[in-house]
């Protein structure tokens, strides 16, 4: 049957080894709950799991301890979030599935897959996306990246195309990114679309632009569209990621 253990004040058991069994008809279950109730004002988060070690800091025996809490936010159907946390050595990492996925105490996933990963993010981030449907004017300043966080290498994917056909004869559409390397404000434009007034294999125009992005800099892009109207628009779809740091 369930053990239960209520204690207003820290409860330690102390074991060489601790073993939960259980038949094969009923699961074992060890539970850390907090039993009072939530409010339509503060929630109730679990107690935290403490799971504590010593370290050789170079000079005495310390604790290094991860902490383990369901965190609850406050109202309504509050954001509840696994959190973990850790104190103690300067070195720390979280290890899954034998080094498979190991993601580092900087918050960057360091082996994917068995893979170890380079640069200072691990992964590619997408911090920026840009979507338009139907679209039938000009567009003067629309921002992938309100300010860069840190300078680094960024990668803008882009995609547009003819969407309605009708009146566009003679129509183009060119969509142009800009941004600020730390040497200078820079500029690149994916070149003259001429749209039509009847859909074909060739209306569109895409790529994949590597840039270079200086910190607290504007990342955006601009169109220009002569001709196009209520019966004449285009789509575009952008999207930046952000791959390495210093």
């Amino acid at each position: 049957m369930p053990i239960h253990f209520r204690a207003t004040l820290p409860f330690i058991l102390a074991f060489a080894t601790a073993v939960i069994s259980a038949s094969a008809q009923t699961a074992p279950m060890l539970t850390v709950s907090n039993s009072t109730p939530a409010t339509s004002i503060a929630a109730a988060p679990s107690p935290p799991l403490i799971l504590s070690g010593q370290f050789w800091n170079g000079s005495v025996s310390a604790t290094d301890t991860w902490t383990i809490q369901n965190s609850i936010g406050n109202g309504t159907n509050g954001l509840a979030s696994l959190a973990f946390t850790h104190s103690g050595s300067t070195a720390a990492e979280i290890n899954l599935l034998s080094s498979k996925l190991v993601l580092s105490g900087a918050g960057i996933f360091s082996k994917i897959g068995n893979i170890s990963t380079a640069g200072n993010l691990g992964v590619p981030v997408v911090e920026g996306i840009a979507n338009y449907t139907a679209y039938t004017s000009s567009l003067t300043h629309v921002d992938l990246i309100g300010s860069t966080g840190t300078a680094g290498s960024f990668t803008i994917h882009y995609y547009v195309d003819q969407n309605q056909v009708s009146g566009c004869s003679g129509s183009t559409l060119n969509v142009t990114f800009n941004w600020n390397d730390g040497v200078n404000a820079r500029s690149f434009s994916t070149g003259t679309l001429t749209l039509g007034n009847t859909q074909g294999p060739n209306l569109y125009t895409q790529g994949n632009l590597n840039i270079w992005a200086a910190q607290s800099v504007n990342i955006y892009l601009t169109t220009v569209a002569v001709g196009t109207g209520t019966t004449c628009s285009y789509d575009l779809h952008a999207w930046i990621d952000q791959s390495q740091t210093p």
